[in-house]
């Protein structure tokens, strides 16, 4: 189950996994943040118009003792030393940070050098946003 927001250029996209067919026992869930920029209409796809993504923020909350343990284990696997701790149930986890900064926010010089500060191990759990690439647009009117 997924759930998007979408503001001014940002999303927030919540999805919900489940450990049977009928979504009646929660596994885990992925809350994502970034930014997306409309592209054009797709060529491709009737209605459809084409976006990009990136990425900002990926937490994981594990529902279950279990799938905490085997969520913990997945992300260790793939970024060796990433958690120290044992992952809890109900505790956020990041698996992915994203965020650039020039130089000069942090000291007083002339120098305009680009950092990032990137964190991904998202991967281990298959995640991606990629149907982001791709939306529908509909736009209401308020009135007021």
């Amino acid at each position: 189950m997924r759930k998007y927001e979408f503001e001014n250029g940002r999303f927030t996209a919540h999805q919900f996994y489940y450990s049977d067919p009928d979504c009646s026992r929660p596994a885990y869930s992925l809350v994502a943040r970034g930014r997306y920029d409309i592209q054009w209409e797709s060529w491709i796809v009737p209605g459809g118009t084409e976006s990009e993504y990136h990425l900002n923020h990926v937490t994981v909350m594990p529902y279950t003792e279990q799938m905490a343990s085997t969520l913990g284990s997945k992300v260790n696997k793939t970024c060796p030393g990433f958690s120290k701790e044992p992952w809890q149930a109900f505790e956020r986890h990041e698996i992915y940070n994203y965020v650039e900064f020039e130089t000069n926010d942090l000291v007083e010089d002339e120098s305009d050098d680009l950092v990032v500060m990137d964190r991904d191990c998202t991967s281990a759990l298959d995640f991606t946003m990629h149907e982001l690439q791709l939306v529908r647009l509909e736009q209401s009117r308020h009135h007021r």
